[in-house]
């Protein structure tokens, strides 16, 4: 599962005209809080995009537990500050983003790492959770996006020159949630018509006729227009290779949908009528059996080994292709994510 990540701004402190922690000065000043705070936004963007490249939320749990501590702990380096010749505007819109980053991380993510356990289980879900991961984030950038302000404001009291250019961190999260925008845009659409797939899959295994025909006209109208959505995500900076393997995932599930379900759909009725026909011979008396019963039960014995051999046949095909596009599909998503991700 690979899952999605938003804008996360980091406070880009400009480079300042000066060197050093002098709190009496402004730029002392700026430039402390500026060490707490990046060091804290590092653990978070690395912690996201780990998150983000589908690792298991479970698995880095410990690693989100350390990151609300040192949230924690800057936060309380910060509020123990002084107001900068009385004026705590700034300090405390710090602050104020520490608190909001602590409440995300330590219950926000706690949520979201419940929620991943059921996320596939559905759309509905997997969009769910992708979208409390954005909301998340989306407190993050209101938070910050008051500091930069204040910051700007403090700057302009005290007379402060701020180099005003994005710092490297600062850069990194912004490419770095344009690629996973892009990258969860393309996810749901090819997610959308991989579960309905499984659960026509589970109708066919269960012997539902009416199930697999549901599923069948469900997967052909979300392949057709999940090919419909994919021109809006053609190419991310030029590069067309996720949306591509997604398009071919895509042919592939209306092809099996229009093509190669009915196949199947022909061994569940010949088999459901073998079935009846071979409990009704078996009803006959073996002095009352004719030759038109024997002939009725024999032709259907024969168009039931017909069906088995066409369905045999048909999901080896859909395997193996399946399997291949799977494999090209994960390739291209590392692809794709290294190419990419600062």
């Amino acid at each position: 599962m690979n899952a999605k990540l938003t804008t996360v701004l980091c406070l880009c402190l400009a480079s300042l005209m000066t060197r050093g922690q002098d709190l009496d000065t402004p730029n002392g000043y700026l430039d402390y809080i500026g060490q707490q705070y990046v060091a804290v936004s590092k653990e978070q963007w690395d912690y996201m995009k780990t998150m983000g490249r589908g690792k298991s939320a479970k698995k880095v749990e410990k690693r989100r537990l350390e990151l609300a501590q040192s949230i924690l702990t800057a936060k309380r380096q910060i509020a123990r500050m002084p107001g900068f010749q009385g004026d705590k505007t700034f300090r405390d819109s710090v602050v104020h983003f520490m608190n909001v980053s602590h409440l995300v991380i330590n219950e926000d993510y706690a949520k979201i790492v419940d929620m991943e356990e059921v996320a596939e289980q559905s759309y509905d879900l997997m969009e769910a959770y992708l979208l409390a991961k954005e909301k998340a984030n989306e407190k993050l950038s209101a938070a910050s996006e008051v500091v930069h302000k204040e910051q700007d404001a403090f700057a302009a009291r005290n007379n402060v020159r701020l180099i005003e250019t994005e710092t490297k961190l600062g850069e990194k999260l912004r490419k770095g949630s344009e690629v996973f925008q892009y990258y969860n845009k393309v996810f749901l659409i090819f997610f959308k018509s991989q579960k309905q797939e499984a659960y026509l899959l589970d109708a066919f295994a269960n012997s539902d006729i009416n199930g697999v025909e549901q599923n069948r006209s469900a997967l052909l109208n979300y392949s057709k227009e999940g090919s419909e959505s994919l021109k809006d995500y053609a190419a991310f900076r030029g590069d067309p290779s996720l949306s591509a393997i997604c398009r071919q995932l895509l042919q592939f599930y209306s092809d099996e949908a229009e093509n190669k379900i009915p196949v199947l759909v022909d061994y569940l009725v010949a088999y459901e009528k073998f079935k009846e026909i071979e409990s009704a011979f078996q009803k006959i008396k073996p002095l009352k059996i004719t030759q038109p019963d024997i002939d009725r039960y024999n032709n259907s014995v024969n168009e039931l080994n017909t069906a088995i051999n066409n369905m045999n046949e048909t999901n080896e095909q859909l395997n193996k292709k399946r399997n291949k596009l799977i494999d090209l599909w994960n390739g291209r998503v590392n692809a794709f994510f290294n190419k990419h991700m600062p």
